[in-house]
């Protein structure tokens, strides 16, 4: 399915703290991140038909990436 640009969700500038890099004094403390998310629907927007149950939450969707950052910033990487 080919989605148009007015069909995207962006989230843009969205500012997060979180451990990155592979030196341990590099990962040491939280660095700024910030962080463009895009969306792309699995199906056509307009198949929602308006209904609000089946939009978005923006701040749920900024929440998330931020707990995800915070479960996975670790001080010491995990190697596989």
């Amino acid at each position: 399915m080919r989605v148009s640009a007015e069909q995207q969700i962006h989230i843009e500038q969205l500012k997060v703290f979180a451990r990155v890099g592979v030196p341990q004094t590099e990962r040491a403390s939280r660095q700024r991140l910030v962080l463009n998310i895009t969306l792309w629907p699995a199906r056509d927007l307009r198949d929602l038909q308006d209904r609000i149950a089946q939009t978005v939450d923006y701040s749920a969707l900024c929440r998330e990436a931020k707990d995800f950052l915070s479960r996975h910033s670790k001080t010491r990487p995990t190697l596989p």
